[in-house]
């Protein structure tokens, strides 16, 4: 016995589009995330924030 599935299409593919978003948003964050310069230049609470921060956007991009 076999189960009919029932998808809205539409739907899917719009979160197929704010998923490519949500990524492509991520990954400019971790560029400009890249480029703040020397970890020291921010403190030693700074740096670990920044660290964090970066570590979880790169992480969610995958």
């Amino acid at each position: 016995m076999y189960v009919r599935l029932s998808a809205d299409t539409g739907l899917l593919r719009d979160y197929g589009a704010a998923c490519a978003t949500h990524a492509t948003d991520l990954d400019a964050t971790a560029a400009r995330l890249r480029t703040l310069g020397p970890s020291p230049m921010f403190g030693p609470v700074g740096a670990r924030f920044v660290a964090s921060l970066l570590h979880a956007v790169e992480r969610e991009v995958g």
